[in-house]
């Protein structure tokens, strides 16, 4: 459809490929143009010399031929102006990112090589979208007034072209213009839904088949985010901030394009009219150009996990897993009999050696030399607590500080037991 709006945007430069302008432009000679354009009917019909009748045509009315070569020579300086401005564009692109590939291409692992000539392709093609690939639409192209009438655009189409008939989308999306409403969707959602969705015929139709396109591309900008911050580029906490950003995009531009009021001025002036489509698709391509390099380039890297984080971390889950592991297993164990006797004969059994080697002499007085000793205070001998006894003391003490018992746990009070 782009191809085909552009090839009544411009036109051969030459003199005898010039069509006259509509009529409005010169009303003193409204009957000489309409009297030049039956006769160039007849002769169209009879020879089928399409020169002949343009010939005609810029003979019998010559203001008509200037005003459409000053046309002409405009379309194609913005033309040649767009492909500069590409040209520069892709310069300044390629220039420092072949710079900066070239600078840490050998400190770079492989991953970040390749997301960065990834990065540097996506750039390119967004560049050339923007500056090359507007979105078609028709009052931008010719140049003329959003309240203009059907007719008098079709007639200036068919001026523009060297066919005889528009194409069968052309003209059914100029049968859809006599409405004001489809003016007002034009200017909302786009040439391409209003020419392209051919069951569409209320304001929802059109909103669902434009939010169908605009969703698939947040969506592929979305993967192009987790692509550049996927495990191992030391990113991957700045995706939320990038799909966020996205999602708010989304959500701004849906958002304009649903409430913002459209007024059809009766002012001949074409930009007075704000294609709210037009500028928030040149937004939402700006936004993507963006928001990848600045995640890749600008925001700082997370700094790497050193290998003892990593042997902790793993060490951790596995006492966390034994923890539940012996919270159920001590739970099995005082409801099963025969494990409960089992477990109250092996405490019993730690218990009596216990006993014997804290009342041998021998030990104690080796656990003393080796200060590890494990008396307890005595005032009358004048004995200090042994070491060990002091340093096992603060370590239960500390476990008891840091342990948070469940509410559930806590000994009711004495008004609760009354209650109950």
């Amino acid at each position: 459809m782009t191809a085909r709006v552009d090839r009544y945007r411009y036109k051969s430069s030459s003199t005898s490929d010039v069509h006259c302008p509509p009529p409005e432009c010169h009303t003193t000679n409204t009957c000489n143009y309409y009297y030049v354009q039956w006769k160039a009917k007849l002769l169209r019909e009879r020879a089928g010399d399409y020169r002949q009748v343009r010939s005609l045509a810029e003979t019998k009315f010559p203001p008509f031929a200037s005003l459409s070569c000053s046309s002409l020579s405009t379309s194609m300086v913005q033309a040649g102006a767009s492909l500069l401005l590409f040209f520069a564009t892709l310069l300044a692109i390629l220039l420092p990112s072949l710079h900066f590939l070239r600078l840490t291409w050998s400190s770079t692992p492989r991953l970040g090589r390749g997301i960065s000539c990834f990065l540097l392709l996506h750039s390119i093609f967004l560049a050339y979208s923007i500056i090359l690939l507007p979105p078609p639409n028709i009052f931008t192209a010719l140049r003329v007034p959003l309240s203009m009438p059907a007719d008098s655009i079709r007639s200036l189409l068919l001026k523009n072209s060297d066919e005889r008939e528009l194409p069968r989308a052309i003209e059914q999306l100029l049968g859809r213009m006599g409405s004001f409403e489809t003016r007002t969707l034009y200017v909302r959602f786009g040439h391409d839904v209003v020419a392209s969705c051919e069951y569409c015929h209320s304001y929802g139709d059109f909103a669902l088949f434009a939010l169908a396109t605009s969703i698939l591309s947040y969506i592929c900008e979305i993967a192009i985010v987790g692509v550049v911050t996927i495990r191992g580029t030391h990113r991957e906490r700045h995706r939320t901030l990038g799909v966020v950003a996205l999602i708010c995009a989304a959500v701004m531009e849906g958002y304009c394009k649903m409430t913002r009021s459209i007024q059809i001025p009766n002012d001949p002036d074409a930009t007075s009219v704000f294609m709210w489509h037009d500028n928030l698709l040149l937004l939402r391509r700006i936004v993507f150009l963006l928001l990848p390099v600045i995640i890749h380039l600008a925001l700082p890297p997370s700094p790497p996990s050193s290998p003892t984080q990593t042997r902790t971390a793993t060490t951790l889950q596995g006492l966390v897993t034994k923890l539940h592991l012996l919270k159920y297993t001590r739970g099995a164990i005082a409801r099963t009999p025969s494990l409960r006797a089992a477990s109250q004969e092996w405490w019993s059994r730690e218990h009596d050696e216990g006993e014997w080697v804290r009342n041998d002499r021998a030990t104690q007085d080796m656990a003393e030399k080796l200060g590890l000793g494990f008396n307890e205070a005595e005032a009358e001998e004048d004995k200090e607590e042994g070491k060990l006894r002091t340093s096992a003391k603060a370590a239960v003490k500390g476990l008891m500080n840091g342990f948070v018992p469940s509410d559930y746990w806590a000994v009711p009070s004495t008004s609760t037991n009354r209650a109950r």
